[in-house]
């Protein structure tokens, strides 16, 4: 997986700001859904993967605090 998306970082910034308060405590979790939609082959699956990995580094981060 890259670790830029040139067409897709406008999604992984408006995951990053949706999830932020999960990702940085674990205080007032609620549940969220964020839905993602588009045609085939125009990188729905690898923004999801990426997003994943920018939240296991951000956790890692925060697990070190």
């Amino acid at each position: 997986i890259p670790k830029e998306l040139p067409h897709r970082e406008k999604h992984l910034k408006d995951l990053l700001e949706f999830y932020m308060e999960q990702i940085k405590g674990f205080k007032n979790v609620h549940l969220k859904i964020y839905h993602i939609v588009g045609e085939t082959g125009t990188g729905k699956t690898v923004t999801i993967v990426r997003f994943g990995q920018i939240v296991q580094e951000e956790a890692k981060k925060v697990a070190s605090i």
